[in-house]
């Protein structure tokens, strides 16, 4: 008779140890979803690029822009080269912190870039002034022909998130 109990005792052991299996943090399940339940893309960094930006630092903003879900990259380097800790959700910015802007050349980087992470994107991801543009709501067409107009003619849609400067090197 002495087993009921004991019985009863496990039971509830193990109903509140599975019970705290679904507990956690609220920065998201890192193989499904990131913090505000977005999709996580394969992105885990990046390239600043006009041409490279050395030491600048990056965040991660909601698509929204209301909400930063990676607060710092590293420091991009020599090549402009930067990462984050955790992949980077679908939809959301990768843009560069205006505190931690770098140096372009031998001067302060003045300007602002961004990048939108899309689906799919299974590499390093560009951010430079077209990427920018395109995080600010411009379609692909009107930035080809943007480009196209000031005499940059035979570009394609990927040509607008490729590193300008790897054919360079």
């Amino acid at each position: 008779m002495k087993k009921k109990p004991f019985l009863l005792l496990l039971g509830l052991l193990l109903t509140g140890l599975l019970s705290l299996n679904g507990c956690g943090s609220s920065g998201g399940d890192t193989l499904t979803g990131g913090s505000d339940g977005g999709a996580l893309t394969a992105v885990t960094g990046g390239v600043a690029v006009d041409p490279y930006i050395v030491n600048a630092h990056f965040e991660e903003v909601s698509a929204d822009g209301t909400q930063i879900i990676q607060s710092s990259s590293t420091a991009s380097d020599s090549r402009g080269r930067f990462s984050f800790t955790n992949p980077v959700q679908e939809g959301s910015i990768i843009r560069l912190k205006s505190s931690s802007r770098g140096m372009h050349g031998n001067a302060p980087f003045e300007g602002m870039l961004k990048r939108r992470v899309t689906a799919g994107e299974s590499q390093d991801a560009v951010v430079s002034p077209l990427t920018t543009l395109l995080a600010n709501g411009m379609s692909e067409g009107e930035v080809l022909d943007m480009l196209e107009s000031a005499g940059l003619n035979g570009l394609s849609s990927a040509d607008l998130t490729k590193d300008p400067m790897q054919e360079l090197i």
